[in-house]
């Protein structure tokens, strides 16, 4: 969600590197639709845990596979995945490598493919690397219990502190976050507070699939905003 929240929002600047931590600071709104009013929830553990649920109730039929699985186990789960649905599996299973999805709408242009994600979920000090003890307890408290325990979802500070070997809490630094993604906060537009890009002659910056516009060059503003926008579903 820190690096592709697609229609989900929430102050990400405030939490700066240290995203997610606090969760308990990720109260959230989801835009599902233009033409409805958004959903509010009350953190990001909130989100997870009824977004899961809706499809654990549903009356129609479903089938919910861990991404986990698809990962590690790509064969077992495909093999299981064939014979719920009646299908049966090709001679050959020929697992797909590369990225699946690529390009500024998922993620800035980062590409995941197989490999990169095995390294990355695989690695238990990263699932905490961002959380300190609190966010555990957090988690602990207001998630769906039940969900967590079928899919295996478990979070404990005791193997937080076995698999980071630290206790300390991630100190966010706003402004060096806000200038990585080229981004400063205005003194002079609209009063102050608003996000602009670092550089002054810059139309434009898309940062987090948001495309912040320069105030004081108007007259390019709406073709760069186009341009950064066209096939990629930007908002501004």
């Amino acid at each position: 969600m820190c690096r592709m929240a697609y229609a989900a929002s929430w102050d990400r600047v405030a939490q700066a590197q240290c995203c997610p931590s606090s969760i308990a600071a990720t109260a959230a709104s989801v835009k599902w639709r233009p033409d409805k009013p958004a959903s509010t929830y009350a953190s990001l553990v909130d989100f997870w845990s009824r977004w899961n649920r809706a499809y654990a109730d549903a009356k129609d039929p479903r089938l919910m596979v861990r991404y986990e699985d698809l990962l590690w186990r790509p064969e077992e789960t495909t093999a299981a995945v064939c014979a719920c649905v009646g299908g049966t599996m090709a001679p050959t299973f020929d697992p797909i490598a590369g990225a699946a999805k690529g390009g500024v709408a998922h993620g800035s242009g980062e590409a995941t493919g197989r490999a990169s994600a095995m390294a990355k979920y695989g690695a238990e000090a990263h699932r905490y690397a961002h959380l300190d003890e609190a966010d555990v307890d957090f988690f602990k408290r207001n998630v769906d219990a039940d969900l967590v325990a079928a899919l295996h979802y478990g979070a404990t500070n005791e193997r937080r502190r076995a698999a980071t070997n630290a206790s300390a809490t991630c100190e966010p630094d706003p402004p060096a976050y806000l200038a990585a993604l080229g981004l400063k906060v205005s003194k002079k537009v609209d009063g102050g507070g608003k996000l602009v890009p670092l550089d002054d002659e810059s139309d434009g910056v898309i940062a987090n699939n948001k495309f912040y516009g320069n105030p004081d060059r108007k007259p390019n503003y709406r073709n760069a905003l186009a341009k950064a926008s066209k096939g990629k579903g930007l908002c501004c």
